[in-house]
């Protein structure tokens, strides 16, 4: 679990302020002005991942049933939404196709959470810019800008396949074993 200190910054990625960080987005490193917040939990503890959408009712939804699944044991994870919706059914179809149930998901809003209590923050939707602060400045974050299965209900299963292997990669750099003892 790399840290995103300035330390690690290359030269083309200088954080604007002391003791600000790096973000990713979309698989770039941004510089943030936001100072980096500590995290209670150490390096070899599981990290607790929060998945976020727009409508927690797809993408985000998706993600949690794969990190639930493949992370169980290595990471805790929740999802949300910007608001709150329901879960698709199509979201539900296409998981089922892979073995995953998560017919009993909700769909739960962001502001019903705490930010301190999350180490990793993921977007799924290019929603990160709409994010309040606290969130973009846990640990890790990036913004996955992942196409809306809600918007054409054909590429449900290609962007289910797109989640899950995001989410074993974001698995094993988190995962306890994975981190230097």
């Amino acid at each position: 679990f790399p840290s995103h200190d300035t330390a690690t910054a290359n030269a083309k990625h200088k954080p604007i302020l002391p003791n600000s960080k790096l973000i990713i987005q979309n698989s770039k490193l941004l510089p943030t002005p936001y100072p980096l917040l500590p995290t209670p939990y150490s390096l070899t503890s599981m990290k607790k991942v929060m998945f976020v959408c727009k409508k927690n009712s797809a993408r985000s939804q998706m993600a949690e049933g794969f990190a639930k699944a493949l992370g169980e044991g290595k990471i805790l994870v929740t999802s949300s939404g910007l608001e709150a919706s329901s879960v698709r059914p199509e979201a539900i179809v296409a998981m089922q196709e892979v073995g995953i149930d998560i017919g009993n998901h909700t769909s739960n809003a962001l502001s019903e959470f705490k930010p301190e209590d999350f180490d990793v923050v993921i977007s799924l939707c290019g929603c990160g810019v709409s994010l309040p602060v606290e969130w973009l400045t846990r640990a890790y974050f990036d913004d996955w800008q992942l196409d809306d299965p809600a918007e054409q209900p054909e590429i449900f299963p290609r962007v289910r396949d797109e989640i899950r292997a995001r989410v074993e990669a974001l698995i094993a750099r988190l995962s306890p074993e994975s981190s230097p003892h």
